[in-house]
């Protein structure tokens, strides 16, 4: 009832696509049609994701995780025709969500610094405090860990915070 038939190939963005399609024997010409559009759009939308990829990377190295390696993106990818079609419809949602994704991984950046701050500053209060019941001098403690000696002092409880 099925059968599989490679229907040719196709040059999409110079890279060559074999399109096959499974049809019925009963299908009629225009399912054939669409079937065999569709998979050389899904195919030149794969090649061009991973283009605007590229094209993004290089962005970000030259102007960091901004708006404007967004907007210069799309701007390229429009000129070099690449998902051109998708940009011009939907460049503000595209936008937006890059930005979202943007300020995301930022924030995760961002707590995830501070929380190893911190458990450096434990480590470092432990620390501190073992010395001192071994008998190790305030000042010493205090090179030792690379702070003040009012922090090693605030550390031990000699001082009021």
């Amino acid at each position: 009832m099925y059968n599989q038939r490679e229907i040719g190939n196709f040059k999409s963005q110079k890279r060559i696509v074999k399109a096959t399609v499974v049809v019925s024997r009963k299908a009629n010409c225009n399912f054939f049609i669409f079937m065999v559009r569709w998979e050389i759009r899904k195919t030149a939308l794969q090649i061009g994701y991973v283009n605007f990829t590229k094209i993004y990377n290089d962005q970000v190295r030259q102007y960091g995780r901004t708006r404007e390696a967004v907007m210069e993106t799309i701007r390229i990818c429009k000129d070099r025709n690449v998902l051109a079609e998708f940009f011009s419809e939907r460049e503000k949602e595209v936008v937006d969500i890059m930005m979202t994704l943007f300020n995301e991984e930022y924030i995760l950046k961002t707590y995830v610094e501070s929380e190893k701050q911190e458990a450096a500053e434990k480590t470092k209060i432990g620390t501190a405090q073992r010395l001192y019941e071994m008998g190790i001098s305030v000042q010493d403690i205090a090179k030792a860990c690379q702070v003040t000696v009012e922090t090693v002092e605030q550390w031990l409880g000699f001082v009021k915070v």
